[in-house]
């Protein structure tokens, strides 16, 4: 089974596997900014995913996401 939890703001930190019995392991945790942007996320393995965005000097903006393995993927 898999359960969800959501802060006030109504946004996923956590996913957890509830084990036929009982035992509950986190599957994920996630952090968010103040503007509600996900931040971060940390798997059952404890490897941390970031992510931030940044804005370049024509007004665009980009997305990055740097994981565990400290590779960073531009998007």
């Amino acid at each position: 089974t898999q359960r969800t939890l959501f802060d006030a703001a109504d946004r996923v930190v956590a996913e957890q596997r509830i084990g036929a019995d009982g035992s509950t392991i986190v599957t994920a945790r996630h952090t968010y900014d103040l503007a509600g942007r996900r931040t971060s996320t940390r798997d059952a393995r404890d490897r941390l995913t970031r992510f931030r965005e940044e804005h370049l000097p024509d007004g665009r903006r980009r997305a990055l996401t740097t994981r565990a393995d400290e590779q960073t993927i531009i998007e």
